[in-house]
Parts: structure tokens; C-alpha cells; sequence
């Protein structure tokens, strides 16, 4: 006999029937008030609940219907039966208890998470003792952002005895106080099961082949968004340069087995991909995968890893590579330009980082310089530029390296890159920045960043000038910036003080000196929508085909205001309010083969300026310029950017000079992009390959070719 809802549980066998009835189940299985039960025994057999008793403080289980078989000694729950155990909630068709063997087994539209970690699978089985089990034909997506918190949530949930809606596809978005006492864990907390994707966001990327020694930034994913008032490319400072940057934090994956463990799980062989469609861009096959929770933190190592791009193009990555919340998972070869430094083509690797301590990891990349391999002397080592030194075996050599960490509370990134292993080429084949950044809470101000710097041979570029050395520089700046909002009128503000000192080239006559300077410097960009059009009402797979972001057309105004003073301690100062000013068009929505896709900014700056630096660096000496940004597709997700300014002072023996100069060639799509880039101003370029992280609601169906995902 088989009992129903929240009134009865039966317990079956072939030859018996057993009736146990009370008042209402309970989650903590088989709890029940002794006055409620009442047992109807053919032979006059007891059944003791407290046999079942060592599963209580494991298992928590609610279904429709209810069974026992004596002989066997399974107990079976159905229809929509839901399991909370040690923190992971299961949902399946059929959850059957094995009291002989103290195991769990879960078949049919099998639902496993923890947390912001999901997974479905075709059949699941775990052993409630040793705490360990394994789902066969797995799918599920993962999230490192703040997992230690999305467990209280779950366990929140449970203790508001909101349980039977863990998994449920209805959300009731009431704010109510009463709303929230009763279902707000699950409305508010719990991700509904929804294998559709919707609402999808762009939130991070990451660079799997780091910057290639290039100090400017290339093409951001700011380019694609209409309201955004920034220019395509602008030059980056060369102690913000990285290996590597961004990081992805949700992943779908999927695997034949997984192996489930008290602290994580692992498989033999899994797939990843940061694409939240499917069919999937890009994915990266891993084998032997092991992920495990420390400190709240979901931390993945791998073995052996490889890149697949549109199911064709295989990249290695790194082996033995760790993964967690904000990590980035990188390619170990690198190729780039550098004329300035390396004579031109450079090939590198980078090597796995090195832990020092609990606080601080150490990333080199040992470099061969091709282009100079080629040519028996160079000039990048002698005083006078017309002077040249013989290469050495040592001169063909480089390294770049960056020791990051947290010291006594400060964020510590440490840079060096070297250009030639000749010692008597090291002083000047070496360039060193270092900065330490913390975040302050000033009455008034509220938060605020402090910086410490330091430099030596600190490369700067500064517009019609072109490049210019700091020779060594350090001090520290308080920096605050944010942005609001007045209707349609967006704004994005900076300001920032400091005190430092520098040895750099002169501007009044050849040499360098060391200068103390303070400064303060300000900025507010603002965009305003003049015209905005609609969205693609294509599907979401053709909205997103070539662009992590819906490209929506527009016509927008930007403008800037930026006002700084330098004061040296030899009596100069400088100071100037700049303003500039132009539109943003932006057509077409990026959803067809053939030119569907352009943006054009064009951009017209003055500047009032009075006194003069000492330096070259910061002297301003663009008063009047012209800009121009320009992005289109060609065809299918092959893109071509540019980006070029121009002095327009006649009254400057700079006018007509660029200011600054890009070109990329980029190959666009939804979950990452490829792209060659060069920079003729600074005589740099290279090559990059960037992975998007999303996010999104609903759990996406499975990505892997060939995969029977009707089985799950």
C-alpha cells in the first residue's frame, strides 16, 4: 500500500502491507511525534522509527508519494521527490534509500546544487557514510562569486522550511516583509531551474595570452556600448601593464561521470565553456579535474587543458593550472613586437607561478628575441642613439615578471622587464614599477583609493612628443572616481592628489634633474542619448552571434572637462582646463553577414594652459586636437578598428602630428574574440585571444557535440 501527500507513509513488501499515519511529515525523515504513530501489522511486527535514526542527522527528504519494501529494506519516495544532504540539494523523479548498504540512489531528471553550483545528471549515487557518490552524464554550471555566501543562502532556505520550492520555476517577486518571512529564501536566494537562458550580461573577460609586452590597452568591450563616452583606444600606463588580466567566474560544464566527495568533486575528463548558448563558441577540455572549497572559495585544478575554438581550432594551455574566484587561466607562449626595446619580434612563455608564502605569487616569462637573433649590433644600450653595441648570446635573451600579493593590507604588484641578460647592458635593459593600493573610509569623503608608487626607467608617452623617460620616480595619490545619473544624462567622475618625486628628461634643456611635484588633477566625462533605436527582436543565438553585448543603434553627445595644476619645488607650475566634445553614431545591429555593424565617434578638444613643466613628460603641448574612432564589420565576425589623433594648433611646431594611433584586425564573437593589433605611434603591436564572462539566469542545456542531452 502506498500513501500520498503530506498525510501518510507506507511501507511495502511483497507478502505484507505496513500503514504508519500521523499528522504531517516532517523534513528530518522518519521524526515523527509518538502520539501520531499508529501501525497496522498483520503478524503483529514492530517497526522501530529510531532505526532510521542515524539518518536523520544526514538526510532530509520530501516527495509525494512514500514506500518501504522490508525484505529489501530500500525505502523509495516519488514524484518530485527533493533531498537536502550535506548542503547539496537533490531533486529527482525517484530517490531511493538502501538501509543495508547506508547509500543513496537518484534517477530521473536528477537536479543536483550547492550553492551557485548546479548539475543534472542521468543517475545519481551517493553513500551516506563515507559521504562520497558519482553522477553519470553530467551537465551543470558553476559560479565562483561568493560561494561561502550562497551556501548560508541554501542553508537559509532550509531552515525556513522553504524547501519544497528549492528547485522550483515559479518566483513570487513580493518585497513585502511577510513576502520574505515565508518564501523570500527561495525568491530572493535560490536561482530557479530554468534550462532557458535569459538575461544575459556581460560582467567580466579575461586575456588568455596577456598584453605581449604591449603597454597600451587594445580594444575594450566598452567599444560596443552605445552610451559609452570613451575612445576606442587610449594609450595605458606602462606600470598597469599585465601578463594577464580579467578572470571568468561561471562556467557550464560537462562530463560523462563525476565523482562527488565530502570536500568537491572530480572528474576524469570534463569540459568548460564560458559561453552560455549552445551550440557553444568556445570551450576548453580539461582531464583530471579536481575542485574542492577552501574558505568559501571554489578552487579547480587541472592537468592537462586545451582550447577549442568553433569546434576546429585546439590551443594548449597551461598544465596543472589552479582556478578559482577572479583567477585567470592563461596560454603559456606569447609573441609580440617591441622596436623600442627588443628590436622587433619577440617569442615568449610564460612559466607556471611560484607561491611565495601564503600572500605573494611570482609570474615570469623567459623570452627569446627573434628579430635582434638576426642582426649583429643594436643602439637600444648606448647613450647617444647614433651609437650601437655589439649583440652577444646574452643580448637575445629577456625575461618579464610580476610578484603580486597582499602586504600588511595593501594590494602589491611589483614589475620587471628586462630586455637583455647582458650584464653590462642590465642597467639599461631593465625597467622596474611597482605599485601598493588600498582602499580608505574618510568621514566626508567616504571611500576612498591610496596608491604608493615607485619607477625606475619608466617609458611615458606624451601626445605630439611621443615618448619620454622618467628616469625614477616615486611618491603616493589619493584617488577617489564614480558616477551618477540626472535622467538620461550619464556622468562618471575623477579626482586625485598627490606628492612625488621624478628624475626625467628636461623640457627646457637636455639632462634630467630630481623634482619634488604635487599635483591635483579632475575629470568629469557625460553622455547623453539623442537618439536610441531598438534591440533585435532576433533570437537571443543571433542577437549575440558576433557581440558579447546587443548591439543597439544610437546616436549619442560626449563630453569631458579636465582641469589639473602641477607645482614643482623649483618654482615652476602648470596649470590648464581642457574641454572636448563630439558625437557617437552607432548603426546596424551586428546580426547579418555583411556590414551590419559601424561606429563612428569623432571627438574636437581645446585646452587653456598657463606655466610650463619642467619635464617633458606632463608638459601639456596639445592645446587644440581631432580624433577619430571608427569601427566595422566587413563580414561575418571579422571587424576592423581604428583609432587616430591629430594636433590641429597652428600655432604649435606640433600641428599636424599624431597624438596617438591604432589599428586592429579582430575576429568577433559572442564568447571571445582574436585579434592582431598594431600601434604606429609607439611602433608596437600584437596579437590576443580574450575569453567574456556573463551572466545570466536559467541553466542552458548541454554544449558537447555529439551529446545525447535528452538523456539528462
Amino acid at each position: 500500500m502506498i500513501a500520498s501527500g503530506s498525510i501518510g507513509l507506507a511501507f511495502a513488501s511483497e507478502q505484507k502491507s505496513y500503514v504508519r499515519k500521523y499528522s504531517a511529515i516532517d523534513w528530518q525523515l522518519f521524526s515523527l511525534a509518538d502520539n501520531d504513530y499508529a501501525v497496522n501489522l498483520d503478524d503483529n511486527t514492530n517497526v522501530n522509527p529510531q532505526s532510521f535514526s542515524d539518518l536523520t542527522s544526514k538526510l532530509q527528504l520530501s516527495s509525494k508519494w512514500q514506500s518501504y519494501d522490508l525484505e529489501r529494506k530500500i525505502f523509495v519516495a516519488e514524484g518530485s521527490a527533493i533531498a537536502v544532504l550535506n548542503g547539496y540539494a537533490l531533486q529527482a523523479d525517484r530517490i531511493e534509500l538502501d538501509r543495508n548498504n547506508d547509500s543513496l540512489f537518484a534517477k530521473g531528471n536528477v537536479r543536483f546544487r550547492k550553492g551557485d553550483q548546479f548539475f543534472q545528471a542521468s543517475s545519481l549515487e551517493y553513500n551516506l557514510i563515507t559521504r562520497e557518490g558519482y553522477l553519470e552524464n553530467v551537465y551543470g554550471v558553476i559560479n565562483f562569486t561568493n560561494l561561502q555566501e550562497q551556501l548560508a543562502q541554501v542553508n537559509r532556505a532550509i531552515h525556513l522550511r522553504d524547501r519544497d520550492n528549492l528547485f522550483s520555476d515559479n518566483r513570487d517577486d513580493g518585497d513585502s516583509e511577510q513576502t520574505l518571512s515565508k518564501n523570500g529564501a527561495r525568491d530572493l536566494y535560490i536561482e530557479d531551474l530554468n534550462q532557458k537562458v535569459k538575461s544575459l550580461e556581460i560582467n567580466d573577460s579575461f586575456m588568455l595570452q596577456g598584453k605581449f609586452g604591449v603597454p597600451f590597452r587594445a580594444s575594450r568591450l566598452d567599444n560596443y556600448r552605445e552610451s559609452s563616452g570613451d575612445r576606442l583606444s587610449k594609450i595605458q600606463k606602462l606600470w598597469k601593464d599585465k601578463f594577464i588580466s580579467g578572470s571568468i567566474q561561471k562556467w557550464r560544464v560537462q562530463a560523462m561521470k563525476l565523482q562527488i566527495s565530502p570536500n568537491g568533486w572530480r572528474a576524469d575528463k570534463i569540459s568548460f565553456t564560458n559561453d552560455p548558448l549552445t551550440p557553444s563558441q568556445v570551450r576548453i577540455d580539461a582531464t583530471d579535474v579536481v575542485a574542492t572549497e577552501e574558505d568559501g572559495d571554489l578552487l579547480i585544478k587541472t592537468d592537462k587543458n586545451i582550447l577549442i575554438l568553433e569546434e576546429s581550432l585546439r590551443l594548449p594551455l597551461l598544465r596543472n593550472r589552479r582556478i578559482r574566484k577572479k583567477d585567470n587561466v592563461h596560454n603559456r607562449w606569447v609573441v609580440g613586437i617591441d622596436v623600442k626595446d627588443r628590436d622587433g619580434l619577440f617569442l615568449g612563455r610564460q612559466l607556471k607561478p611560484i607561491s611565495l608564502g601564503e600572500n605573494f605569487t611570482l609570474s615570469m616569462q623567459p623570452q627569446f628575441l627573434i628579430q635582434r637573433s638576426f642582426i649583429s649590433e643594436t643602439d637600444k644600450y648606448a647613450n647617444s642613439s647614433k651609437a650601437k653595441k655589439t649583440i652577444t648570446s646574452f643580448d637575445l635573451f629577456g625575461l618579464k615578471s610580476s610578484l603580486n600579493g597582499i602586504g600588511l593590507g595593501w594590494n602589491v604588484d611589483i614589475n620587471t622587464d628586462i630586455s637583455s641578460l647582458n650584464t653590462d647592458h642590465l642597467s639599461d635593459a631593465t625597467r622596474l614599477w611597482m605599485t601598493a593600493r588600498k582602499s580608505l573610509n574618510i568621514p566626508i569623503l567616504d571611500k576612498i583609493d591610496a596608491n604608493i608608487f615607485g619607477a625606475y626607467r619608466y617609458r611615458a608617452w606624451n601626445g605630439s612628443l611621443g615618448e619620454t623617460d622618467i628616469y625614477s620616480a616615486y611618491g603616493f595619490f589619493l584617488e577617489k572616481k564614480g558616477n551618477w545619473n540626472y535622467k538620461k544624462l550619464q556622468n562618471n567622475y575623477l579626482v586625485r592628489t598627490g606628492l612625488g618625486n621624478y628624475k626625467a628628461d628636461l623640457s627646457t634643456k637636455e639632462g634630467s634633474n630630481f623634482l619634488w611635484r604635487t599635483n591635483f588633477y579632475a575629470s568629469l566625462k557625460s553622455s547623453y542619448p539623442v537618439w536610441k533605436g531598438k534591440i533585435s527582436n532576433k533570437a537571443l543565438s543571433s542577437v549575440y552571434r558576433y557581440s558579447p553585448l546587443p548591439i543597439v543603434p544610437g546616436l549619442a553627445i560626449n563630453t569631458s572637462i579636465k582641469t589639473s595644476y602641477f607645482a614643482y619645488n623649483n618654482g615652476n607650475s602648470q596649470s590648464n582646463l581642457s574641454f572636448s566634445a563630439g558625437p557617437t553614431l552607432t548603426l546596424g545591429h551586428f546580426t547579418k553577414p555583411f556590414l551590419d555593424y559601424s561606429r563612428l565617434s569623432v571627438f574636437v578638444g581645446a585646452t587653456i594652459k598657463q606655466g610650463n613643466s619642467p619635464f617633458d613628460f606632463d608638459n601639456v603641448i596639445d592645446l587644440a586636437t581631432i580624433g577619430v574612432d571608427l569601427s566595422q564589420q566587413l563580414f561575418g565576425p571579422l571587424v576592423i578598428n581604428s583609432s587616430l589623433e591629430y594636433n590641429i594648433d597652428r600655432s604649435s611646431k606640433y600641428y599636424g602630428k599624431p597624438i596617438n594611433s591604432q589599428f586592429e584586425l579582430r575576429w568577433q564573437r559572442r564568447s571571445y574574440d582574436m585579434a592582431i593589433f598594431y600601434n604606429p605611434y609607439q611602433a608596437m603591436g600584437g596579437f590576443k585571444i580574450r575569453l567574456n564572462d556573463f551572466r545570466f539566469q536559467g541553466t542552458g542545456l548541454p554544449f558537447m557535440p555529439g551529446n545525447d542531452s535528452e538523456s539528462m
